[in-house]
């Protein structure tokens, strides 16, 4: 699911896989997004394949911040 917003949107999904700050997600179309991660990224947990995330993303798709998915 995305929501657009001003200062960005969300993307909620299901963890396919972490690799090297990149968080691989399948979104509740079935479409795999690429999450990029950086120092300046808050990541509330730590997250794994299978698990369900909501992430505040800006342009590119670079993650602000990723929490469990309520």
């Amino acid at each position: 699911m995305t929501v657009q917003k001003p200062w960005g949107y969300f993307i909620q999904g299901d963890v396919v896989r972490v690799d090297h700050g990149n968080y691989f997600v399948k979104d509740k179309n079935g479409k795999n997004v690429r999450l990029a991660t950086d120092t300046t990224t808050q990541v509330m947990g730590e997250f794994k394949k299978g698990d369900r995330i909501l992430a505040k993303v800006i342009d590119q798709n670079h993650v602000l911040s990723i929490i469990p998915a309520p």
